[in-house]
C-alpha cells in the first residue's frame, strides 16, 4: 500500500475555526483559579459568591475590605477558559453545556439546574463545579480542585459517591438540593483534589492533605 494520499480539494477540509478550547489554540497561564466564597456574617447565611483571578491571596483582601480595587479593573485581561467557567458556574441555567436532551423533543435541551431559591446554596455551587468538570468542554482540561474547608470537600466526594453509582433519589415530598440524578457522567480521575488548611495564603500554619 503506498503511502502518499491524495490531498483532498479544499472545498472538503474541515472549516477553520479559532476556538481557544481546542488544541493548540490556547495558553494556559502559570495560575488561574475560579473560586467559590461563602459568607460568614451569620451562622445560617447561605450567599456565596463566585469569582476568578489569578492572585487567590490578593483576592480575598480585596473581598475582605483590606485592599482597595477588585475584578472590574482587571476583568478584560482574564484568560478566556476560566472566565467561561467561572460565567457558567454563576449563571448554570443560562450555561449551554450544563443541558440535557429533552425527554419531549429532540431539538430542545432542558438545564440540568433550575434557577431555584437554593441556587446561590454552597451545596449547589459545589454541585454546578463538579458537572461542570464532569461534561465538555472542560473534562477535557487539566483543571484540579483546591479546597479550603473540610466540609466544602466533603460536599464533592458525596457528590461524586452518589453520581459514580448512579443511585436515585429517594422520593420524598422534600425536594433534594441538587439534582445528581441528571449529571450523566462522573469527574474523571485526571482532575485533582487537595484539602489545604493552611488557607488561601498559607497564613494559619494548618497541614495540607492530598
Amino acid at each position: 500500500m503506498s503511502t502518499d494520499e491524495e490531498t483532498p480539494p479544499s472545498s472538503s477540509l474541515a472549516k477553520k475555526t479559532t476556538s481557544t478550547l481546542l488544541d493548540g489554540n490556547h495558553t494556559f497561564p502559570a495560575l488561574y483559579v475560579c473560586y467559590l466564597l461563602r459568607s460568614k456574617a451569620s451562622p445560617q447565611s447561605n450567599r456565596t459568591y463566585v469569582g476568578s483571578t489569578p492572585d487567590p491571596p490578593r483576592r480575598i483582601r480585596q473581598h475582605n475590605g483590606e485592599l482597595k480595587q477588585g475584578a472590574w479593573a482587571t476583568s478584560k485581561f482574564r484568560p478566556w477558559i476560566p472566565d467561561k467557567f467561572e460565567w457558567a458556574w454563576q449563571k448554570p441555567e443560562l450555561s449551554r453545556h450544563l443541558r440535557l436532551q429533552s425527554a419531549e423533543s429532540r431539538k430542545e435541551t432542558v438545564p440540568i439546574f433550575a434557577k431555584d431559591t437554593k441556587r446561590n446554596w454552597v451545596e449547589r455551587k459545589i454541585c454546578v463545579a463538579y458537572a461542570l468538570l464532569a461534561l465538555p468542554p472542560f473534562s477535557g482540561l487539566p483543571l484540579h480542585i483546591r479546597f479550603f474547608v473540610t466540609e466544602a470537600k466533603d460536599m464533592y466526594e458525596s457528590i461524586h459517591h452518589t453520581v459514580l453509582a448512579h443511585e436515585t433519589p429517594p422520593k420524598t415530598r422534600k425536594k433534594p438540593v441538587n439534582p445528581l440524578h441528571l449529571i450523566p457522567q462522573a469527574v474523571n480521575p485526571s482532575v485533582t483534589t487537595m484539602l489545604d488548611l493552611g488557607g488561601v495564603s498559607g497564613a494559619t500554619g494548618k497541614r495540607r492533605e492530598s
